[in-house]
């Protein structure tokens, strides 16, 4: 069967944008704001968002994370609300930017690609980012998991995007950050994965990861190399 790709997907959030603030610096100023002594980490909070899923809105999945570790914390659930609270505040979904060479990336594959967005986070969050960096146009289709379909790795985001393009696995890459959403979701889906490890914090238990990328590159720009077009 031919494995000519017809499709590139591609994450969001420190694949093809950042924001200026890290999110651990965000926490610390939400916590400043709010008047609480730190109690728990923004890896601690990534990885329990992405347990918890659900299809609620961002902002509301963000509050329930931050009363279950005050829980675990021994602390009240309101204390956990106070800080979700602050965070929300402080939050700015359009104050975004290319990481470099991503638009450059974009513009040059879908002259040969049909391209799709699969991104974890609902409208309130996503949406506005997309629209700030004025890429919506650029994707055939737009999958908001964790609203539109269970959050990655789930496989149910990756089916329903290659569903919209018409496309078959074998046919299909994924670009993203995250060993354990990106590439385990890819996985799950048998699609073959391209992992740029900008910002996740698995990448120093790499070897813990039962969930292998088909292609590893250090930045968004090399994927311009199109490693798959080797295979």
């Amino acid at each position: 069967m031919s494995r000519d790709v017809k499709a590139v997907l591609f994450d969001l959030d420190e694949t093809l944008c950042e924001r200026p603030r890290r999110p651990a610096e965000r926490l610390a100023a939400a916590f400043d704001r709010a008047g609480v002594e730190p109690f728990f980490t923004a890896d601690e909070y990534h990885r329990l968002v992405n347990e918890i899923g659900g299809t609620d809105s961002d902002i509301r999945r963000r509050e329930r994370c931050f009363e279950r570790l005050a829980r675990e914390y021994d602390r009240d659930e309101t204390v956990g609300r106070q800080v979700a609270d602050a965070y929300q505040a402080l939050t700015d979904y359009t104050a975004v930017q290319f990481l470099p060479g991503a638009e450059r990336v974009l513009e040059d594959l879908e002259e040969t690609y049909r391209l799709g967005l699969v991104t974890n986070g609902g409208p309130d969050t996503q949406s506005p980012k997309i629209d700030a960096l004025g890429i919506r146009d650029r994707f055939e289709t737009v999958v908001l998991a964790g609203y539109d379909t269970p959050a990655k790795p789930d496989p149910t985001p990756f089916r329903t995007a290659m569903a919209n393009l018409d496309v078959s696995p074998e046919r299909t890459i994924y670009v993203g950050n995250s060993l354990r959403s990106d590439i385990a979701g890819a996985s799950a889906s048998e699609i073959r994965s391209v992992w740029i490890p900008y910002g996740d914090p698995e990448r120093p238990n790499r070897t813990q990861n039962r969930f292998e990328p088909d292609y590893t590159l250090e930045s968004i720009e090399e994927a311009l190399s199109r490693p798959w077009e080797g295979d």
